[in-house]
């Protein structure tokens, strides 16, 4: 049953005016929270109540019963599955190390239990006591000699977090891994048997008592702690088995040494109705001060006793209650976490916070101060390039931190464009979405102005959009081409561009990395070579669509001529091979030497895509075998057909065959969509 001391406590607090009729409405409410009093001290002096009550029961229904959930007995903590990642925020002198979501350590590897078990009961949570830290500049300590002792009070808890660990230490070098113990406060349990004989137990020095049992209904009185201790029941069945929980209700028992008050309190508000009645007020308010006055002194009510009935699917003969008892653990095994996460954390400095101001500045990894602690925020974009904020009401700007730490230069609206550094450089932009340029990282210089549409990397190589021309930089931005292309692609070591006027199909010329053109004598496709060292070209031959082909290195020298008196196909290297088609119609691969590795009796085939190539074998006069061979041309999977589409997928990040939109298989040969 409820309290109904919200109503109690409201009608204190009334001020407006009032009739004679909202005096009684007043009075109405007196008079429910004097009936709710009484229900509530009844409710003190129930007697444990024993009667047949249901017992209807089929014991030959197996959806009856279930599974004991009595706890495991728990010995100590023996192995402890380290998957957490750490973070250190350098605050000098010190800094914060912090272990995160250190509540969510696999608990059912470690202790076999689940994780209902632990979102019930929260407290039982582990305690990480650091052993030993240790630096990137490959010392290390002990962590008596490094722990501050007052760390909480230090923090004042502005950086805590429920689910994450701290140690604030004395040390501003960056940490590489740390060494910690875990301390878990596991539990073991107690039990107690209760029986209509057997009522009344005291656990963990509170008492806990049979109330009423009848038929498939037992009620039980507990202690909040109790309640909460609880970790389940049995209800046993004559026959041994358990049955199962159907229900429960509760209702909510003030301690007992509050009844007195209640008594004083109903008292009062009946001596103030017999007031009221007597036209003692004229109006509400008046009602409303004389009890605000009067009012008997009341201690801060907070129900710590429930009334608590459960039902089961049967009459049970006893009911077993688990009790947690909390005892702490030791893990056996030390836990060396180097999987280092978060906060300002970059390669070569850090944004620390100073102590005492805290203002930001930047650090080394020896903790030494590169530019001091003055401002109100900073945030890293890259090893060299930071955002940093004077106060509250500054906009901030950009500024760059040189390679040695000693320049720290505000460098205005020029931004990072790319996050990425490359080499010496950095692309920037003027301006969020502005024209884009190219930034020495190491000199400060801008070695290509913010004037260009975009600017991107592509196998190493600038690659530079400026009005109608696309400029090509090496990685030391030096210029490999420029002119006007309607496309280019670049696969190390070739670049292909196709010229305003050229063929979309054979009209690309292909150049080194050197700014050669390799293939001025020649046609190209400008398909990609997959990293290959050698790029095929062609000639035109005698009939109309007869090609003769050629597969040049990077220096534009012939590498392998293929016979035209043979081959009437020839396909770009991939993984270190090449398709052929014979002039009599079978296919087979080629190494980058020009030696067959994969014999010519294949009646059709494609290119490799990825470790493998998909083809088609006659195996016998009435048996064709369709499927992937590997890089050796032994099979590795029999498809069920040959595919009508195959290609790239960039979700899955794989090739796929797809056979008949029912079946489709992945790079690999496995099937990702069968027949519906």
């Amino acid at each position: 049953m409820k309290i109904k001391m919200a109503l109690l406590l409201m009608v204190c607090f009334f001020t407006g005016f009032g009739q004679n009729k909202e005096v009684k409405e007043r009075i109405e409410d007196l008079q429910e929270s004097i009936d709710g009093i009484a229900q509530i001290d009844k409710m003190y002096d129930i007697q444990l109540i024993i009667k047949p009550g249901d017992t209807a029961f089929d014991e030959n229904d197996d959806f009856a019963f279930t599974k004991s959930v009595k706890p495991k007995e728990y010995a100590e903590v023996a192995k402890v599955l380290s998957s957490k990642t750490f973070g250190q925020e350098i605050m000098p002198p010190y800094s914060l190390l912090q272990i995160k979501d250190t509540d969510k350590f696999d608990w059912v590897a470690m202790l076999g239990v689940d994780n209902f078990f632990f979102d019930e009961h929260p407290r039982y949570k582990p305690v990480l006591t650091l052993s030993k830290v240790y630096f990137e500049d490959g010392t290390s300590k002990k962590a008596d000699e490094l722990l501050v002792a007052n760390a909480a009070e230090l923090l004042k808890d502005d950086n805590s977090s429920f689910n994450d660990t701290y140690f604030l230490i004395k040390s501003t070098k960056r940490v590489a891994s740390i060494e910690y113990y875990l301390v878990m406060e596991v539990t073991q349990h107690e039990s107690v048997i209760f029986t209509p004989q057997k009522t009344d137990y005291v656990v963990n020095n509170q008492n806990v008592s049979l109330k009423s049992w009848s038929g498939k209904e037992v009620g039980f009185l507990f202690t909040e702690d109790n309640l909460n201790q609880l970790l389940g029941m049995d209800a046993v069945y004559k026959n041994g088995k358990f049955l199962n929980e159907k229900g429960s209700n509760s209702s909510s028992l003030p301690p007992l040494s509050k009844r007195k008050q209640f008594q004083e309190l109903s008292k009062f508000y009946a001596e103030t109705i017999k007031s009221a009645q007597k036209n003692n007020f004229k109006t509400v308010k008046e009602l409303d001060d004389y009890i605000l006055k009067n009012h008997p002194k009341m201690d801060t009510i907070s129900p710590n006793n429930v009334l608590k009935n459960y039902y089961f699917s049967g009459p049970p003969s006893e009911i077993r209650m688990y009790f947690a008892k909390e005892t702490s653990f030791k893990s056996n095994e030390l836990i060396k976490n180097n999987r280092f996460s978060g906060y300002a954390n970059i390669d070569k400095r850090s944004v620390a916070t100073d102590f005492k101001t805290q203002k930001k500045g930047i650090v080394n990894l020896q903790g030494e101060w590169l530019v001091k602690p003055e401002y109100y925020n900073i945030y890293n974009q890259n090893d060299y390039f930071f955002t940093a904020r004077k106060n509250e009401n500054d906009e901030g700007a950009y500024y760059w931190l040189s390679d040695d730490g000693k320049k720290w230069e505000n460098i205005g609206n020029i931004e990072p464009y790319r996050q990425t550094v490359y080499g010496d450089f950095v692309v920037v932009e003027k301006g969020t979405n502005g024209p884009k340029g190219i930034f020495n990282i190491k000199t400060g210089q801008m070695v290509i102005p913010t004037v260009n549409d975009n600017i991107y990397v592509d196998h190493n190589l600038f690659v530079v959009d400026h009005k109608d021309e696309t400029i090509i930089l090496d990685e030391n931005t030096k210029t490999i081409l420029a002119g006007n292309y309607k496309s280019i692609r670049i696969d190390a070591p070739f670049i292909y561009v196709l010229p305003p006027n050229a063929n979309n199909f054979s009209g690309y010329q292909v150049y080194n990395y050197k700014g050669k053109n390799i293939s001025e004598n020649y046609l190209s496709d400008g398909g990609y070579e997959a990293g290959s060292n050698m790029v095929l070209v062609y000639k035109k031959g005698k009939g109309e669509y007869e090609r003769n082909y050629f597969y040049l290195n990077a220096n534009g020298d012939v590498v392998i001529t293929v016979d035209p008196n043979k081959y009437e196909k020839a396909e770009r290297f991939r993984n270190g091979r090449a398709l052929l088609k014979e002039i009599d119609g079978y296919y087979g691969f080629i190494n980058e030497k020009g030696k067959t590795i994969i014999p010519f009796d294949l009646i059709e085939a494609d290119e490799f895509r990825g470790k493998y190539a998909i083809v088609k074998r006659k195996e016998t006069e009435d048996k064709v075998w369709v499927g992937l061979i590997d890089e050796n041309g032994k099979p590795h999977k029999e498809f069920i057909g040959w595919p009508y589409y195959m290609g790239y997928d960039d979700r899955t990040d794989s090739y796929f065959y797809n056979i008949d939109d029912k079946t489709i298989y992945d790079g690999d040969g496995n099937l990702v969509k069968e027949k519906e």
